[in-house]
């Protein structure tokens, strides 16, 4: 469902998305049901549309974002109620030529908590094919965060990051999580690898 969305709205929005260069755009919804409807039905073009002019009103005052910061927009559909948020991350000053950063994520259902819903896995794995070199001085940590989907250290997204890690080559002496809390320097943190074991 989110794949077919991503691209209908690339597809209908064509050049309107290079208002977002220099950003990182990410669409997200919660993984539980009702889901849009597909695409081909009349619903689905009337949830296209929603989104489709929810995407141009952020994308019409995007070059007020700051470098640095993320802007939170949200919006629902109707037949079904959904609600999605499109988060806005300025990576470049507005008008510098980048690739376009454009998707969809979000959970998976929230009653299947036995599986990996695999955000965490994708982050860690994209990290670890970018093949960084590792640092002269000091630790090199990988941090990879989420402002949508609170993780635990029981997580089934945490154990497989952990196995990616220990199973790959990779530069980085420790990998974290952090979940930030709004408006304030904390956040819920869970450290992934390397895993110290007690003896115990």
């Amino acid at each position: 469902m989110r794949a077919s969305y991503r691209d209908a709205l690339v597809q209908t929005l064509g050049e309107e998305l290079l208002l977002f260069n220099g950003c990182r755009v990410s669409l997200v919804d919660i993984g539980d049901p009702p889901y849009l409807p597909s695409l081909t039905s009349t619903g689905g073009q009337a949830c296209l549309r929603v989104l489709t002019e929810h995407v141009r009103k952020v994308a019409k005052d995007v070059y007020t974002l700051e470098v640095g910061k993320i802007r939170s927009r949200s919006t629902g559909t109707l037949n079904p109620e959904r609600k999605v948020s499109v988060l806005v991350e300025r990576i470049l000053s507005a008008g510098e030529p980048v690739r376009l950063e454009f998707s969809w994520t979000g959970g998976g259902p929230s009653y299947r908590t036995d599986i990996s819903r695999g955000l965490l896995t994708q982050a860690v794995q994209s990290k670890i094919a970018k093949r960084y070199a590792k640092p002269t001085v000091g630790k090199f940590v990988l941090l990879a965060y989420s402002i949508d989907t609170l993780l635990q250290d029981d997580d089934p997204d945490v154990s497989e990051s952990r196995r990616l890690l220990e199973s790959s080559q990779h530069p980085f002496d420790d990998a974290w999580f952090i979940y930030p809390y709004a408006d304030k320097e904390l956040g819920a943190l869970v450290h992934i690898w390397p895993v110290h074991y007690s003896d115990g």
